[in-house]
């Protein structure tokens, strides 16, 4: 077997957790069944893919940040892009049911729809990154939605409440359910 993934497709293993020996399958990627997949116990990311066979398991770190193949024989993993070839012993893990997560979580309908700019969130994610590049988990952003013609507010706090940072981006269109009757 052997799959081509995408720059897009190779960036969900960002998603994915660290070891765990009660829960290896989190540090790795799950690609079958038509999808990427990659969880932490916190955040699930998942992107379509050419591939409908049964599930093969990369460890996440094995995936660059870019396009690459990966080829499974039975017994190793290859993830190959043009200048490495990075392998694993093949390994099969009872992954969560993902499909019933994401089911779960979206079968309620929205109530209000807010759409970003990429680029916007990117330029607001390096605000965020800190002295610590990022590595820290203490800080929390939240989110401040209030009317459809208002700009998101997003404020980066502390655990005790203090403001790291703070800014506000303009939607690129927003919806509210009383809106779409």
């Amino acid at each position: 077997m052997r799959v081509t993934l995408t720059k897009q497709q190779a960036l969900v293993a960002k998603a994915a957790g660290k070891f765990s020996e009660g829960r290896p399958y989190m540090e790795c990627v799950r690609i079958g069944k038509g999808k990427v997949v990659a969880a932490d116990g916190f955040m699930l990311a998942q992107s379509p893919v050419d591939y409908d066979g049964e599930p093969v398991f990369v460890p996440s770190h094995m995936i660059p940040s870019g396009p690459c193949d990966v080829e499974m024989d039975g017994k190793t993993v290859r993830v190959i892009t043009a200048e490495t070839t990075r392998e694993a012993p093949h390994a099969t893990y009872d992954y969560p049911d993902t499909e019933k997560v994401w089911r779960m979580e979206t079968k309620r309908k929205p109530k209000a729809c807010v759409a970003l700019n990429v680029a916007l969130l990117r330029k607001m994610l390096a605000c965020i990154e800190g002295k610590d590049g990022g590595k820290s988990s203490s800080g929390m952003v939240r989110l401040y939605i209030r009317r459809p013609e208002d700009a998101v507010e997003w404020r980066v706090q502390e655990p005790d409440g203090s403001v790291m940072v703070e800014g506000l981006i303009e939607p690129m269109f927003t919806w509210w359910e009383k809106e779409n009757k």
